[in-house]
């Protein structure tokens, strides 16, 4: 079921936004006309990817430089690992996110 998580205007270009999804931690990303969410934790250590560099589609893990693609959640440096993507959907000026729970 999808939820409200913010708005459009509060989304910063190729800059994370932490936000939830009920009680699903997202990071959501903006990236040029597109609007990205994935699970706003590392699965290496749990640190917040909301708050890490991004560099096309690319978000950088703060705390230990693992880096992952924001439309697909594949770790670009660790093959075995990924983070889960959550469908995203932009009605008006509102982002609504399904995090499937």
């Amino acid at each position: 079921m999808f939820v409200k998580v913010c708005r459009v205007d509060q989304l910063k270009q190729n800059r994370g936004r932490p936000v939830y999804a009920g009680t699903t931690k997202v990071a959501m990303f903006k990236i040029g006309d597109e609007i990205y969410a994935i699970r706003n934790a590392c699965p290496h250590a749990g640190a917040s990817l909301s708050v890490g560099d991004v560099r096309g589609l690319v978000v950088t893990c703060p705390r230990h430089d693992w880096t992952f693609n924001v439309s697909t959640g594949a770790c670009l440096n660790r093959k075995m690992y990924s983070v889960k993507t959550y469908p995203v959907e932009v009605r008006g000026n509102e982002v609504w996110v399904d995090p499937g729970d």
